[in-house]
């Protein structure tokens, strides 16, 4: 789905599409993001948010499997 802002025309993306885009290092400047209830990773949303892209905390999750906790013996096992 495309909006028609003058003449310039923005693609609608969900918050998975832009974190492809994203991550490919495709710049956001023609598109327009609007959530979906698709939840994200931590991290994932962090990059999400430094773009930008606000997420509402309900959309977040955190994958506990992917934290390195090697720093803190206190942590492991």
């Amino acid at each position: 789905m495309h909006k028609i802002y003058g003449i310039m025309t923005k693609k609608i993306i969900n918050q998975k599409k832009a974190l492809e885009l994203l991550k490919a290092n495709v710049p956001l400047s023609n598109t327009e993001v609007q959530l979906n209830e698709e939840k994200v990773e931590a991290l994932e949303a962090f990059l999400l948010r430094k773009n930008g892209i606000t997420i509402p905390d309900r959309l977040v999750y955190y994958d506990d499997s992917s934290i390195n906790f090697e720093d803190d013996p206190d942590l492991e096992d």
